[in-house]
């Protein structure tokens, strides 16, 4: 890391942990891509089920 590395602390159930502005970025990012996935699988479903209910 450089100098001019930012960091920040974070608490997470009670223990602390120091990271980089990049690791902040990653957690971010990897979190969006759960949330991403969620939907994903439930609009899936839905589209599934609705699929089915149609009478072509």
């Amino acid at each position: 890391m450089g100098a001019d590395a930012e960091f920040t602390f974070t608490v997470i159930n009670g223990s602390l942990f120091l990271e980089t502005a990049k690791d902040a970025e990653i957690a971010a990012l990897r979190k969006q891509v759960r949330e991403l996935e969620m939907e994903r699988g439930i609009l899936r479903r839905a589209a599934k089920y609705f699929a089915g209910e149609t009478n072509w």
